[in-house]
């Protein structure tokens, strides 16, 4: 009985009690949504960010850009392809005479449509590299097996 009343005593000044502020400069930016929240936290990576420490000239700069573009346009079509795919596979899903044959094929579609995006990946990449020096390729290889080690 007499651990109960000590322990009610302290309620008053637990409630009254509120975190220190940190000192200014030291608060972590406010996200309004966890996702915001993830990708603040997300660290860097991907081709386009590790090259970015790589002292690149004006005219490999340029034309790195140029490959990213494309690419990205590329693969923007792949995507915007294998969403359409889902679509029609969800909807296949809600019949009620559920068509294996259709859905298989749907789903085959999907996986080719990923193994050309990887291949497209691999290419873009190998673009870029060719564009590189001899250490600027040594920088570059050393910062993707760093990358490789943080995945883990």
């Amino acid at each position: 009985m007499r651990k109960l009343l000590i322990l009610i005593s302290f309620i008053p000044l637990v409630s009254l009690a509120q975190p220190m502020p940190m000192p200014p400069g030291h608060q972590p930016p406010q996200c309004n949504s966890m996702s915001e929240k993830i990708k603040r936290d997300k660290p860097k990576h991907g081709l386009h960010n590790v090259l970015r420490n790589i002292d690149l000239s004006e005219p490999q700069r340029n034309d790195v850009k140029n490959i990213l573009d494309n690419a990205h346009a590329k693969m923007s079509e792949y995507r915007q392809q294998q969403h359409q795919l889902r679509e029609e596979l969800e909807w296949l899903s809600t019949s009620l005479e559920y068509d294996s044959e259709a859905a298989n094929k749907i789903i085959e579609q999907i996986a080719d449509l990923k193994a050309l995006q990887l291949k497209h990946k691999m290419a873009t990449e190998q673009k870029i590299i060719n564009l590189l020096t001899e250490k600027q390729k040594a920088i570059l290889s050393m910062q993707k097996k760093i990358w490789l080690l943080d995945k883990r």
